[in-house]
């Protein structure tokens, strides 16, 4: 287990800030012992080997002693005594010499009473556990996914009871916060801990972007701007669908999208410095860009490669054969299947954005009962390219784009049987070996697999 990493967080996020504030204190030499000790702790190795040697040497005492009474008549009397010790050293000392294993966690586990009882005592200091405190450690997920469940007994063990909260940062498809056990490890979800997803959805389009615009008129009221002086209203749309809901990407997307319409040149459709929808297409292929990097960090090194690929087949499937944004995938399949979960990790990595739930208008028996998610692909997979001419974006938040989501020709399943293609079925994408250079530079991944429909 990777406590380094464990501690070396637990260090820089302020684990050990609650104990340091109370050096202000009467007690704080003998604080400033205690932190120094574990801090050398952060350290040691995982596991070492000790030596422990001692050294002997062998001695022999002893006492001698006596008592003489000498008596006369009934009033004179005499008494002498004496004693002699002696002790004798043996020239030979004797050496023992013993190995034993030592484990860091060991050691930690001994520390974790010590380090409860000193955040006690200094949140009870700065105002008790009403006041408390928050550890938070962000991107949790860069702890080997074995070692999470154990890393989070371990904090937990440490603040339970002492009034700091804890708050674990992670994308949600690489967090392992819980192991069945005998006995279990790790945190809970709804039991142990809560979980709270704090990027909005476009599930709920219209309440997306009240909440994002109100952070951004937050921003540009201290320069006294106006939201419509800032962006036209299909550009306000525009960035909220290029966001996929996340505060951070709608903000750098306003950015760069604000620097393009300030240096470009201006005309009646285009005012200079007001940001349009055409801005924001410009300038969303660059956070696509941005999440490609990221991928090989945020997904595990693993995977990253069959995620390339996975996200190649659903964006050709969306924009070659059904020229449209939105794509459909069984419920039950996101879960059952390999390529259904890497679907759900393409969605929380932000490739894909969930819209909601939906069922299939069609006569076909294969779709009565069955609930399909529907996905947005992300703007920036087909804006900028020839493809984006041809691209219908289906307005799923209003009356007629829910109607149009419930299309058969949406659902996408790489393992539907070619065979049975009736019109509504469907689609079977099928590899190709050859492609020529223009497909290849419009792939979002140029680098991955392409695929197209197999007839």
């Amino acid at each position: 287990m990777r406590f380094n990493s464990l501690f070396d967080r637990c260090n820089q996020h302020g684990l050990l800030i609650a104990v340091r504030s109370l050096l202000l204190t009467a007690n704080a030499s003998q604080l400033r012992k205690r932190i120094n000790s574990c801090s050398q702790m952060l350290l040691q190795p995982l596991n070492e080997e000790v030596v422990a040697t001692r050294q002997m040497e062998s001695a022999t005492s002893g006492e001698i002693g006596g008592s003489a009474e000498l008596s006369v008549g009934t009033t004179a009397r005499a008494v002498a005594g004496g004693a002699s010790k002696w002790t004798r050293r043996n020239a030979k000392e004797q050496t023992a010499t013993s190995k034993y294993s030592s484990s860091k966690m060991q050691l930690l586990q001994a520390l974790a009473p010590t380090l409860s009882t000193e955040i006690s005592d200094a949140i009870e200091a700065l105002g008790g556990q009403e006041t408390g405190a928050l550890l938070i450690l962000d991107d949790f997920y860069f702890i080997p996914r074995n070692s999470q469940p154990d890393v989070l007994a371990y904090l937990h063990q440490v603040v339970r009871g002492t009034g700091v909260w804890l708050k674990i940062g992670a994308v949600e498809h690489r967090l392992n916060s819980f192991r069945e056990g005998d006995p279990p490890a790790g945190l809970q979800p709804d039991q142990d801990a809560g979980l709270l997803r704090i990027d909005a959805a476009l599930k709920e389009f219209q309440s997306t972007q009240n909440f994002l615009e109100g952070i951004l008129e937050g921003i540009s009221k201290v320069s006294s701007v106006t939201l419509d002086d800032l962006i036209t209203h299909t550009g306000r749309q525009r960035l909220v669908m290029a966001s996929g809901g996340v505060p951070r990407d709608y903000l750098n997307l306003t950015s760069k999208a604000l620097a393009k319409a300030t240096t470009r040149d201006s005309s009646s459709a285009r005012p200079r410095n007001r940001i349009n929808a055409e801005d924001v297409s410009e300038v969303a292929p660059s956070l696509l860009d941005q999440k490609q990097a990221d991928l090989a960090l945020d997904a595990d090194p693993a995977k990253a490669e069959s995620l390339r690929n996975r996200f190649n087949h659903v964006a050709t499937f969306c924009t070659r054969r059904l020229k449209r944004n939105i794509f459909l995938v069984e419920a039950t399949k996101l879960s059952e299947e390999q390529w259904g979960q890497e679907i759900n990790a393409l969605s929380e990595l932000r490739f894909f954005h969930p819209v909601g739930s939906t069922t299939v208008q069609s006569s076909s028996a294969r779709y009565v009962g069955v609930r399909y998610e529907a996905f947005a692909l992300d703007l920036g997979a087909y804006v900028g390219s020839r493809v984006a001419r041809n691209m219908k974006s289906i307005e799923y938040w209003t009356p007629v784009g829910a109607q149009e989501l419930r299309a058969a020709s949406l659902v996408y399943d790489p393992t539907t049987n070619v065979a049975d293609k009736a019109d509504d079925a469907p689609s079977k994408l099928a590899e190709v070996a050859e492609i020529t250079e223009p497909q290849r530079e419009q792939l979002p991944f140029p680098n991955a697999t392409l695929f197209t429909e197999a007839t």
